[in-house]
Formats: structure tokens, C-alpha cells, sequence
């Protein structure tokens, strides 16, 4: 059974530019895990991220046993701190990969004119000592389903759970039978952290599931 991996670990740290102390952390995971349903009958590419820093996109191909392309799975995924740069220092702290199989390709475009989709934006504001907000802490995912036959397959798409700081959703590509193909989850979590005399102030989320 063909298994797919695919997550990235991300933290940025934001410091106070004139004195070096922390403000605060924002850390993210996306994590993404397809799996084969019909024994033999799919193969997975991955495509590497083009950019190793705070921005990624993710590309899982899934191909039947002659090679012939049936759909993919492609996610962008954002993480930042919109922190004036003047006033305080950002930088990505730990960056981690984790790729299985290793990717084949290069390239990891987003479809246009995907089957389904879903997009969730997560602030939160960081506070300074007299309560004001500071700045705001940023994760965005952006996953998108496409299938090059839409007369012999279809997709699924359902949110197995979402709260401030996770969303989980699943997906699952069927034939004309009904029979499931290929299956998975794509979810990301974030959270905050502020240092004294910095807080934490509301989360807000957008959740937008497209098509």
C-alpha cells in the first residue's frame, strides 16, 4: 500500500529591535499523509517545496499502474510575523522537513480549477506592555484537489475537525463504482507564544472551503 508524507515544522521568532528580547513565537506544522486503498493501483510523487524558508508548496501526484496522471493534491502553506521591521527582528528559528518517499520533482503549482478546496487564514495579535496590539502572527494553508478526469473519478471533502489553532481535513478519490482509490488528511496547527511584557491577545480564523 503506497503510503505519502509530507510535513513541515516552522517557527518564527520576533524580537524587540533596539534591546534583542523576545517577544514572541509563532509555531506552525502542516502535515500531510495520503495512502492507497486499492492495493497496487496508485503511485505518489512528491514535489519538493520551492522555497526552504516560510513559504512552501506541496505537490502529491497520484498515477495509476501505467503511469497515466489520475489527479493531485497540492497545498500552499504561510508562515509569518507581520511585525514592522523596524521596530522588531523576525526570523525563522527552525524550519524542519520531513519527505516520504523523497520528492522527484521541482515544481509544486497550485491548479487553477480544482474538483475541491479549502483555505483557512489564523492571526493572532501580540500585545505590548499597555495593551495595544504589537503585531500579528500569520498561518495560512491553501489546499486544492484536481482530478483530469472528472467523467471516470470524483473527490471528497470533508473537515474531520477544526478548532482556533488545528484543522484536519480528509479527502478521498473514488472511481465510477464507488471504489476508494487514494485517501488522506491534510492539517495544520498553530499557536503563540509572547514574552513578558508582551501577551496574547485574540486568535482569529477564516475558513473557506471553496469549491
Amino acid at each position: 500500500m503506497p503510503i505519502t508524507k509530507d510535513k513541515r515544522d516552522i517557527v518564527i521568532n520576533t524580537k524587540v529591535a533596539a534591546t534583542n528580547a523576545d517577544a514572541s513565537d509563532v509555531t506552525s506544522d502542516l502535515d500531510i499523509n495520503f495512502s492507497s486503498s486499492a492495493g497496487a493501483v496508485l503511485y505518489f510523487k512528491d514535489a519538493l517545496p520551492t522555497d526552504p524558508k516560510e513559504r512552501s508548496r506541496h505537490r502529491i501526484e497520484f498515477l495509476d499502474a501505467t503511469g497515466t496522471k489520475l489527479g493531485e493534491v497540492a497545498v500552499k502553506y504561510v508562515v509569518k510575523s507581520n511585525a514592522d521591521t523596524q521596530t522588531y527582528l523576525v526570523e525563522q528559528t527552525m524550519g524542519r522537513s520531513i519527505f516520504d518517499p523523497q520528492p522527484a520533482g521541482t515544481k509544486a503549482g497550485l491548479p487553477r480549477d480544482p474538483e475541491v478546496a479549502f483555505e483557512r487564514t489564523w492571526q493572532q495579535c501580540i500585545k505590548d506592555s499597555g495593551g495595544a496590539d504589537a503585531f500579528k502572527q500569520v498561518a495560512k494553508l491553501d489546499a486544492r484537489f484536481d482530478l483530469e478526469d472528472t467523467r471516470t473519478y470524483s473527490v471528497s471533502q470533508t473537515v474531520q475537525s477544526a478548532d482556533n489553532n488545528t484543522v484536519v481535513v480528509a479527502y478521498a478519490m473514488t472511481d465510477q463504482s464507488g471504489t476508494t482509490l487514494a485517501s488522506g488528511t491534510v492539517s495544520m496547527t498553530a499557536t503563540s507564544t509572547a514574552t513578558a511584557p508582551f501577551s496574547l491577545g485574540d486568535i482569529t480564523v477564516v475558513d473557506d472551503p471553496g469549491n
